[in-house]
């Protein structure tokens, strides 16, 4: 098998995982993006590959981050910023991703605009009342 051919199988399989996990029958996700359940079968069988706009759709429908078949096959690197790691995380909704994200991107302008909001003011306290039950 060529390796055009293996990284199909890979892409075919992270799709077919991608609907499997988030309960979607073929036929839903074909109504969902445009095509038909014919299509979406030979996609899950690595025969024919949808375009880029099309694995979005798909993992739109699914609920799932932008770019998220690509990490299961392989393509992509896992993310290492905060922002892209909360958005490729299947556990979250989409709105519980983007509240995160706008959550995260405040802390960082406020520590920003205010250099006396620091996070060393408040690790202290924790620290304590989790030492002294500790030591209880």
């Amino acid at each position: 098998m060529s390796v055009q051919g293996s990284r199909n199988g890979g892409l075919a399989a992270a799709i077919r995982h991608t609907y499997e996990q988030a309960g979607v029958t073929q036929v839903q996700l074909a109504v969902a993006v445009g095509a038909t359940q014919g299509m979406v079968s030979r996609w899950a069988r690595g025969e024919v590959m949808p375009d880029l706009d099309t694995l979005v759709e798909i993992e739109r429908a699914c609920g799932m981050p932008r770019g998220h078949i690509l990490r299961l096959a392989g393509y992509v690197d896992e993310v290492t910023d905060v922002p892209s790691a909360v958005q490729a995380d299947p556990a979250l909704s989409s709105v519980q991703r983007d509240m995160l994200v706008d959550v995260y991107r405040g802390f960082l302008k406020r520590k920003r605009s205010d250099p006396r909001a620091s996070d060393s003011k408040a690790l202290p306290t924790s620290t304590k009342k989790s030492s002294s039950r500790a030591s209880s």
